[in-house]
């Protein structure tokens, strides 16, 4: 499953899904384009109740049910990966916690984490990752979306400060790459899927 942030056009597409059939014709790939900021970030609603009522509940109990329903999948969770860029690697990164049971795998590019960055520490610190979560996570040197004076130096901090939180994980198995000259864009996202992949599934 992947979060995209462009509503005019397909993920599958965006991401290159289509030109990397040979390392994905196995599986199925649902795509969810949110553009829900207020849906995604527990801090503007004042509560985590809020993410894992209203994003969580449709990911696991509508959307992967009717997948599993409709398609010859392997449901189990060592068959079951979340991933997601920016926003959508937030989500993902928090799916995959609150739900071990089903999913062992998430890819996290260009993790938003200046939006809440407390909130998600916080949040990995308190909850015990205590089945097996392999995690993809990777940042560009030239991540920006014009917003702050800070970009691109708070996503690689960012994405650093979640590699060490998660790495104290025991249970996790991290894969985090510095990607020199990239910026926040699908573009640079479809380059770099491969690797999360590879990474999975090979």
């Amino acid at each position: 499953m992947l979060f995209s942030q462009i509503h005019n056009t397909t993920v599958l597409s965006l991401w290159g899904l289509i030109t990397h059939r040979l390392m994905v014709n196995s599986a199925v790939w649902m795509s969810i384009l949110h553009g829900r900021e207020t849906h995604l970030f527990p801090y503007l609603a004042g509560t985590l109740l809020w993410i894992i009522v209203e994003e969580k509940a449709f990911i696991v109990n509508t959307l992967k049910n009717y997948v599993d329903s409709n398609f010859r999948t392997l449901p189990d969770r060592n068959n079951t990966a979340i991933a997601g860029s920016s926003m959508g690697a937030y989500i993902s990164l928090f799916a995959a916690i609150l739900r071990q049971d089903v999913f062992s795998k998430v890819g996290v590019f260009s993790p938003a984490l200046w939006f809440n960055d407390s909130a998600m520490l916080n949040f990995i610190q308190e909850n015990n990752i205590v089945e097996d979560l392999t995690v993809y996570l990777d940042v560009g040197t030239q991540e920006t979306s014009g917003m702050r004076e800070d970009f691109p130096e708070v996503y690689i901090s960012g994405a650093e400060k979640l590699c060490v939180s998660l790495r104290k994980q025991r249970n996790v198995t991290i894969d985090y790459h510095l990607w020199g000259g990239d910026t926040h864009s699908e573009s640079a996202w479809a380059k770099r899927f491969p690797e999360m992949l590879k990474l999975f599934y090979c």
